[in-house]
């Protein structure tokens, strides 16, 4: 469910599945979860990636990914964090 290494944002997805505990899915557990997130909460929210979330929450998630913590999306985050979240992580990638 977690990641092992110490940090998940700035690397290859091939890294990222490698260091991945859930063998199962080869989607990384941070975009599944910010989609289901987006899915349940965010469909109506108007300029979802475009409007940008709270920047202190975006850093507080973001550690808690990369330091491997259980991290759950509440519902009381923005729509508009947890897509900034997500737009974080994938723009992170290296190649």
């Amino acid at each position: 469910m977690t990641y092992c290494q110490s940090s998940i944002f700035g690397q290859s997805l091939q890294d990222t599945y490698r260091y991945s505990q859930d063998k199962t899915s080869l989607v990384p557990l941070i975009v599944r979860q910010c989609c289901e997130y987006l899915l349940e909460h965010g469909l109506t929210f108007v300029g979802l990636f475009r409007v940008p979330g709270k920047q202190s929450t975006i850093k507080e998630l973001r550690d808690m990914y990369d330091r491997g913590l259980p991290v759950e999306l509440k519902a009381c985050y923005s729509p508009a964090t947890i897509s900034s979240l997500l737009k974080t992580y994938l723009q992170s990638f290296t190649f």
